[in-house]
């Protein structure tokens, strides 16, 4: 790779860290091309990106930013991700279970050093959507009381004119 390339990368991956509140490092050796292109499809229907990175370059950009750095940085290494602080952690562990030979090394969250413990921690929580779909229910509910309480009457009436006209026969 030329030098420029490479400072392109380096602030290329500076503006990674500063953006996203959420990047989990894997190490992807022994995936197939075909199960590293199934982590990127499913990272980017959430809004999450995975990029394979050079270790030396990484270090570099995390150096630049201060940031406190783990030894996350050796061996074949990919980052994935995102703004959103549970979608990567959630992805890369379910794949991590599906495929034994991916490994989570760490992470940031925040331009901090994550731990495996945090990344799992993550990945248990509630997506937005699913808190979202809560709140609505929770808003549905005394509008169904309503809707039950005032058709009662009429079922009621139904009812009774129904035994009167059988009755009368």
């Amino acid at each position: 790779m030329l030098y420029s390339k490479k400072k392109e990368f380096v602030k290329f991956l500076e503006g990674i860290y500063k953006n996203a509140n959420t990047i989990v490092a894997i190490h992807y050796h022994g995936l197939t091309v075909a199960q590293l292109t199934q982590i990127r499809k499913d990272l980017r229907v959430s809004g999450a990106r995975l990029k394979i990175v050079k270790n030396t370059l990484a270090k570099i950009a995390v150096a630049n930013l201060k940031i406190k750095q783990a030894d996350i940085f050796s061996g074949p290494i990919a980052i994935a991700y995102s703004e959103d602080y549970i979608t990567v952690p959630k992805v890369i562990l379910r794949f991590a279970d599906q495929y034994p030979s991916l490994k989570v090394v760490g992470g940031f969250v925040d331009q901090k050093v994550a731990t495996m413990n945090d990344i799992e921690q993550l990945a248990s929580l509630a997506t937005s959507e699913s808190h979202k779909g809560n709140f609505l229910s929770l808003l549905q509910i005394p509008i169904r009381r309503f809707a039950t309480v005032s058709h009662a009457p009429l079922v009621k009436l139904v009812t009774i004119l129904k035994n009167y006209v059988n009755n009368k026969s």
